[in-house]
């Protein structure tokens, strides 16, 4: 296939400059509101964050030294992770003195507002106009905010890596287009820095950029350009991966690469239902927009989507945003826009007019997005809610177990999500600093340690809601898994709290409102 770039739009298909600005601060207008009202209601980061809030302690407390492993958990923890995100974090706390969970609320809030017009810098190198790369950033922005899962704690390095993978394959793409040495230098940077914000970046990278090899740019120079490229990105990366390495053995990089279970059956579930299900609109001219490509024989964007979640199943929900957004670009502006003016035309008798054609292309547009951000609201709405941080009680709870319990203490947390690596868990090492049994984040790089801790919480959750004797159960969990001289159990359930000191004489230790701390006899 030709080693060329995509056709440029006829005048009248395109948007001129003033109103691309126009429409494309809009939609980062309407993203950020979405992302920033939560954090004006809590005064904490929202979801999830324990773990990388310890990691950027430790590197702070060893001088920016990578140390062997992480406080978290009381050391049990392989500081193997890409530490990028951690030492920036680092940095900006110690050169501006400001609190480090004002860090962990703001920045992967304000990531995932700068990814909007970073996808649409991708759109716009792959499709065919400026107007559908536009439409493509306005629904990746609705996409990625169905949940706060790139706007939490947690996303101190997800959502910059996913920022610095959408950016790097842009320059990836240009640098296939351009043939220029600086571009696959800038490829080779940019895709480093990605790699060592976050693991995902690295499958995100190879599946965007691999497909467009394949499907577009089948040359031998482009191939070579992307081999140098990848090269330069090993070489950013080796330092890390030198050090982990030798500290750790392969192994975990095998283990943090197998920790996602793999199944084909809900890989193709997941393409099919994930978006039409959590984001309707999006997700039926998704749908158009797959027919449409594959009719108009332009597999690169098909191959892409299918990819994604084909290889990269535990990141698949976002990575997938970026083709099922243009996707639905081109639903909208290819199949049902004209689809419009063919039935209105026929109403007046005849073909629309070109004014006639921009306003219900206009209208289309605007219908259509708006309608987008409707599930994005609602996810706004719920983050803004009681459960979208942990709560000043509950960091009470954590900041009491850690003056006043030995170091040696287990915690057990029974939190209002599912028990077992729900937020609070994943919270509870941090601010206690005491090691838990209900949280196994960071335990990926390991497997050996992972395992039976992964198998301990899917025992604890069978004691939820649906256990007959939910006392019974959670205490028979506890004598089977914890020391009870050194054991403590977070609750926010008094029922259940009452129950365990009642009928099996546990001992209140602290409590605030429905939140209770209880050592078992």
């Amino acid at each position: 296939m030709a080693d060329e770039p995509a056709p440029a739009p006829t005048a009248s298909d395109d948007l001129d400059r003033r109103s691309l600005a126009l429409g494309l601060g809009v939609v980062v207008a309407a993203v950020a509101a979405l992302r920033l009202l939560p954090l004006l209601v809590h005064d904490w980061a929202l979801g999830d964050g324990g773990l990388f809030y310890a990691m950027v302690g430790d590197l702070i407390e060893s001088g920016f030294a990578l140390p062997d492993t992480a406080s978290y958990q009381g050391g049990i923890v392989l500081f193997a992770y890409p530490p990028l995100g951690f030492y920036v974090t680092a940095a900006l706390e110690q050169a501006i003195g400001v609190e480090r969970i004002e860090l962990f609320r703001w920045l992967p809030a304000l990531a995932s507002v700068a990814a909007v017009p970073a996808m649409y810098l991708l759109a716009a190198e792959i499709g065919p106009s400026r107007r559908h790369a536009l439409v493509a950033a306005a629904f990746f922005g609705a996409l990625i905010g169905l949940t706060t899962f790139l706007s939490s704690g947690g996303g101190l390095t997800r959502t910059p890596g996913l920022l610095l993978a959408l950016l790097a394959s842009w320059q990836g793409l240009r640098m296939f287009r351009t043939r220029r040495a600086r571009d696959v230098v800038l490829t080779a940077v940019v895709s480093g820095l990605a790699v060592l914000t976050h693991p995902e970046a690295g499958p995100f990278l190879a599946i965007t950029l691999g497909v467009a090899l394949l499907t577009r740019w089948r040359t031998r120079d482009a191939f070579v350009r992307l081999a140098l490229a990848a090269a330069g990105a090993l070489l950013l990366v080796s330092p890390w991966l030198i050090v982990v390495g030798s500290r750790h053995g392969v192994g975990a990089f095998l283990d943090a690469a197998d920790a996602t279970e793999r199944d084909l059956f809900e890989s193709a579930i997941a393409y099919l239902f994930l978006f039409l299900l959590t984001a309707p609109v999006v997700g039926l001219l998704d749908l158009l927009g797959q027919v449409q490509q594959f009719v108009a024989r332009r597999p690169q964007l098909l191959l892409w989507r299918i990819s994604v979640f084909l290889i990269d199943m535990r990141f698949s929900p976002i990575s997938g945003a970026a083709p099922a957004s243009m996707l639905a670009a081109h639903g909208l502006l290819d199949v049902l826009t004209p689809t419009a003016w063919n039935l209105a035309g026929r109403g007046r008798g005849g073909n629309l007019d070109e004014q006639r054609r921009i306003r219900w292309r206009r209208a289309l547009v605007v219908v259509a997005v708006t309608l987008a951000f409707v599930p994005t609201s609602f996810g706004t709405l719920t983050a803004m809610g009681p459960r979208g941080a942990i709560s000043e009680d509950q960091r009470e709870a954590m900041a009491w177990v850690r003056a006043n319990t030995p170091a040696a203490t287990i915690t057990a947390s029974l939190a209002t999500d599912a028990w077992g690596s729900d937020d609070v868990s994943e919270w509870f090492p941090a601010l206690s600093a005491r090691r838990s049994a209900t949280t196994t984040q960071g335990t990926e790089w390991d497997k050996e340690l992972g395992a039976p801790m992964r198998a301990a919480e899917a025992e604890l959750r069978t004691c939820q809601p649906e256990a007959s004797d939910q006392a019974a159960c959670v205490a028979a969990w506890v004598e089977r898994h914890l020391d009870g001289e050194q054991a403590v159990l977070y609750l926010d359930r008094p029922a259940l709290a009452a129950a365990l000191m009642d009928d099996y004489g546990y001992r209140e230790l602290w409590a605030a409102d429905e939140n209770v701390l209880l050592q078992p006899a």
